[in-house]
């Protein structure tokens, strides 16, 4: 019997730099086929940023279709010490992600979100790039210094393993 796989995407967003991991799966097996950044320029009003990548997004769903799609969220909890004591921007983060999220859904693919404190298992980011370029290969750890790709890249291992019981790890 063939079985069609499926595709997901997962997002990494951000209202500067978003990361996507592409994948095809079926309820066995997972592949990783494609990892990217998508990027504003960081001078741009964030609300411009937002709308460029809303658009680089929207592309990239066109252009692949997948079956589902999963963004990572936040639960609020991004401290002030981060970015060198800057804070997070968390509110402009949450018009990024509330704005990606309404995007997917509205061109109609499955959407779900994932909290970032749920998919990451309390592992530090560092870690987590480390253990992705095993996956993806070691230009992550110079092409991604945010590491949204890779976070990408986790979130959906994570959504499919979840999903998915019995799945081989991709």
């Amino acid at each position: 019997m063939n079985v069609q796989k499926k595709i997901l995407v997962s997002i990494d967003p951000g209202s500067t730099v978003c990361g996507y991991a592409i994948f095809r799966f079926d309820q066995h097996r997972a592949e990783f086929k494609e990892v990217g950044l998508l990027k504003a320029k960081a001078t741009l009003n964030p609300y411009k940023r937002i709308e460029i990548l809303l658009g680089d997004i929207e592309t990239l769903l066109k252009s692949v279709k997948p079956h589902a799609v999963v963004i990572e969220t936040t639960t609020g909890k991004v401290g002030g010490k981060r970015h060198k004591g800057g804070g997070a921007g968390l509110s402009i983060y949450g018009v990024a992600v509330g704005a990606i999220w309404i995007s997917v859904l509205r061109l109609g693919y499955e959407t779900n979100l994932i909290k970032e404190n749920e998919w990451t298992g309390k592992i530090p980011k560092d870690e987590r790039i480390e253990n992705i370029a095993l996956l993806v290969g070691d230009w992550i750890l110079k092409g991604d210094p945010g590491g949204d790709a890779a976070d990408a890249v986790g979130l959906g291992r994570y959504y499919l393993s979840k999903t998915f019981t019995g799945i081989k790890h991709v």
